[in-house]
């Protein structure tokens, strides 16, 4: 059923080596989706799921009534604790606002706001193979690092050049699809030459991104010189240090049913 709760995508898909969602994802998983900093008061609290599986925004609200909401941490659900962090309030994105939770097609949503927002985890690191998967709706069609690992410089891999959706390890892969004011669904490979980019589970494009492997993840910017901040939503980022091209019509598939994509 469109928009409803399928599955969840990590038992039919597991071992996955770091997966952030405003949706729970694993059944075994008995942690929080984020933990969130309210401003009135710079009190913390983590929230969690409801009994549907999504974010427990009834806790969100009346933990951040009358003030807005800035997201601390954003938990890994896997066992590998890759867990994203801010501690500079000033570097915080939201998810709580004007009394309402932040959506995009009436889900819960994290919102970067272009010019200061990041999160991050200095100790991640993927080799090749290796599979990237996020939810997101962008609201500013400018050079912007979505996901950076290795500290910018020519390392991004995922990214938004000119508004069009490319992945970098050395070697552009370029989708030729604009990333637009739309919510989406990327998919992409990091397989030296045999890398690939699927949009909305249509595969855009294929080849050499380059052989580099990854560390230091950051979320949101390019770390050198502190630039091309993302503005836009992302609702779920999901790593696999393999493969996952054979179940890419499956993973796409329970991913789109949740979201209504």
């Amino acid at each position: 059923m469109a928009g409803g709760q399928p599955p969840l995508l990590l038992d039919l898909y597991p071992n996955a080596a770091a997966a952030y969602s405003l949706r729970k994802l694993r059944t075994a998983y008995t942690g929080s989706a984020i933990r969130v900093r309210r401003v009135s008061d710079n009190a913390e609290q983590n929230i969690g799921f409801d009994s549907n599986g999504g974010l427990d925004t009834a806790s969100l609200s009346s933990f951040c009534s009358g003030t807005t909401g800035h997201i601390t941490t954003w938990y890994d659900q896997t066992t590998n604790a890759k867990n994203l962090t801010q501690a500079s309030a000033l570097l915080q994105p939201i998810i709580f606002i004007a009394g309402n939770t932040i959506l995009t097609n009436n889900k819960p949503a994290i919102t970067f706001n272009g010019s200061s927002d990041i999160l991050s985890n200095a100790t991640f690191a993927m080799n090749q193979p290796s599979t990237h998967i996020l939810v997101m709706k962008n609201t500013a069609s400018v050079n912007a690092h979505i996901i950076d690992f290795n500290g910018g410089g020519g390392r991004q891999v995922n990214f938004i050049p000119s508004g069009i959706f490319s992945i970098f390890a050395g070697a552009t892969l370029s989708s030729g699809v604009s990333v637009g004011t739309s919510q989406k669904l990327f998919f992409s490979i990091f397989n030296s030459i045999s890398s690939l980019i699927r949009d909305n589970s249509t595969q855009v494009a294929t080849g050499n991104a380059g052989t580099q492997n990854l560390s230091s993840l950051r979320i949101g910017n390019n770390p050198v010189g502190n630039s091309q901040y993302y503005s836009g939503t992302l609702q779920e980022i999901i790593f696999y240090n393999s493969d996952q091209s054979s179940n890419a019509s499956g993973i796409e598939t329970n991913i789109k049913t949740f979201y209504g994509i």
